[in-house]
């Protein structure tokens, strides 16, 4: 697999202290390597695809029609009601109705009536007039607000003291039924572990290393004789956890578990130590999305040492490109 170069490396840096008013950019462009030590770092992911359901009453305007009622056959249990599946580890939300649970009643909101009470005028049609307040008079003249009235047709019925009920769109009946919400959900878990702790683990978030192990399966095994002791016991880990956190709310569809590798360079230069991830880029944006990946590896070390970093006898700094899974 190419590495990172130099040039790469000091490029990413020298942008990221661009940004910076208070930076010098002296360090990173005489910054010299004298050394490149290789290491690789193991990330286990496990992918439980679960499928949860739940229903609820609900109800739309009734126009006419057809009416699924429960005398077309018997109302299925929610895990028998068919749905279409999406792709396998993704997140997807279906609604569909309960098949033979359809029924028409008259809108709960008017009672059938099609229009309620306006709230404005409280069904009188009218509302007292805003400019003499209902006086008729003003400054002995007669209010030209309401004429001499003292009061003005209600705007919001146009003076019928009723409204046409919302909830029914004055149809006065609704169609019930019960709706199933299906929710299947990717659940993700990831270790890796921590054998450069001022590396920062949440940068390996955005990347994906070369997955040298796959295990697909309605439950997966944990792994055994893996030379990292550690893989191993987040493997257990993980599957336990998952097993007793889903199976008693969802149903476990399929599980994924997989291994990848990272093969990192540390690198000592003069007055500096890095550390390079390298990996094969897929396109020209790779190359500008590592440049922002290394400024932003580079920022909690670099804001530390402040104005004065450049007199700092070791720099940590933590270079990352993006992988890319071999098929």
């Amino acid at each position: 697999m190419p590495q990172v170069s130099e040039d790469v490396a000091r490029e990413a840096l020298i942008k990221f202290v661009g940004k910076k008013w208070t930076y010098s950019r002296k360090p990173a462009q005489n910054l010299v390597f004298k050394d490149l030590r290789p290491f690789t770092v193991y990330r286990y992911r496990l992918e439980t695809f679960t499928e949860s359901r739940s229903s609820a009453w609900e109800h739309e305007i009734y126009t006419g029609q057809y009416v699924d009622g429960p005398q077309y056959g018997s109302i299925p249990p929610p895990w028998q009601v068919e749905v279409q599946y999406p792709p396998k580890f993704t997140d997807t939300v279906q609604k569909v109705r309960v098949p033979h649970t359809s029924s028409v009643k008259s809108c709960h909101q008017c009672q059938g009536k099609g229009r309620v009470r306006c709230i404005h005028c409280h069904s009188r049609g009218w509302i007292s007039c805003m400019s003499c307040h209902g006086a008729i008079h003003g400054r002995n003249r007669k209010c030209v607000g309401c004429h001499g009235r003292g009061r003005k047709v209600c705007t919001w019925c146009h003076g019928s003291g009723h409204k046409t009920c919302r909830k029914c769109n004055g149809r006065k009946k609704l169609l019930h039924f019960i709706q199933l919400t299906v929710t299947w959900k990717n659940q993700v878990y990831e270790f890796i572990p921590d054998r450069l702790p001022e590396f920062p683990i949440k940068k390996f978030e955005k990347v994906s290393g070369e997955a040298f192990f796959i295990d697909e399966s309605l439950l997966v095994y944990p792994i055994v004789g893996f030379p990292d002791k550690e893989i191993c016991n987040a493997s257990e880990e993980a599957i336990h956890e998952h097993l007793n956190k889903y199976s008693a709310v969802s149903r476990i569809l399929q599980q994924r578990g997989a291994v990848q590798s990272y093969t990192q360079r540390a690198g000592v230069g003069a007055g500096f130590h890095s550390n390079q991830a390298e990996a094969t880029p897929e396109s020209t944006e790779s190359q500008d999305q590592l440049i922002e990946q290394v400024a932003s590896a580079v920022a909690a070390t670099v804001s530390r040492a402040g104005a004065s970093y450049s007199s700092l006898l070791l720099l940590q700094w933590k270079t990352l490109r993006l992988f890319r899974i071999r098929d």
